[in-house]
């Protein structure tokens, strides 16, 4: 197996991304190719694809067992001898039995300021709806604790064309947080 980082040909940018060009980029120019690590953040990027790639059987099997809780199963390929894991219930059975949400920083976020954040509501078994965004929007204006006050939000699903994993929808929700008001504190 090839264990070489594998860094995209593209432009990355020098800068971390302000709220106000996040928002120009997802809501004026609607182009969610502009978004992206910056190179140093890709680096690491690629080096954990490469662990997965090594380690799990797919990237759904790693998704299904970190984000959604599933049992680890190891399984032997006799003809390699490569032991990998896999998640059990496997993914095409999960999403005809199960139906479960899960909000979660997204472990490889853009390259953004300091006091933004970039979520992931993950959804198994049904597409996320409208409903489920607010609800995850709500439950981030709660965490209040250390994070800061919420201020606003942007979502979005990829486009077909942008999609990772097309197979476990999913909504990307950034947030823009400041200092607690003094009543909440």
């Amino acid at each position: 197996m090839d264990t070489t980082t594998f860094i995209p040909d593209r432009t990355y940018p020098n800068e971390p991304y302000s709220w106000k060009k996040l928002v120009g980029i997802i809501t004026v120019q609607k182009d969610l190719s502009l978004l992206a690590r910056s190179r140093e953040q890709e680096i690491v990027y690629q080096a954990y694809k490469l662990e997965l790639e090594r380690k799990w059987a797919t990237v759904y099997d790693m998704i299904l067992c970190t984000k959604f809780q599933f049992d680890q199963r190891h399984s032997c390929n006799d003809s390699t001898g490569v032991v990998s894991l896999y998640a059990h219930p496997q993914l095409s059975v999960a999403q005809q039995i199960r139906v479960e949400k899960r909000l979660c920083l997204n472990d490889f976020p853009y390259f953004m300021m300091e006091g933004l954040e970039h979520w992931i509501l993950w959804k198994l078994g049904e597409p996320v709806t409208e409903a489920d965004v607010l609800d995850a929007k709500e439950n981030l204006s709660n965490m209040t604790d250390t994070n800061g006050e919420l201020t606003d939000t942007l979502h979005w699903i990829n486009p077909p064309h942008l999609k990772s994993l097309p197979d476990i929808d999913h909504v990307h929700i950034l947030c823009k947080r400041g200092p607690k008001s003094p009543s909440s504190r």
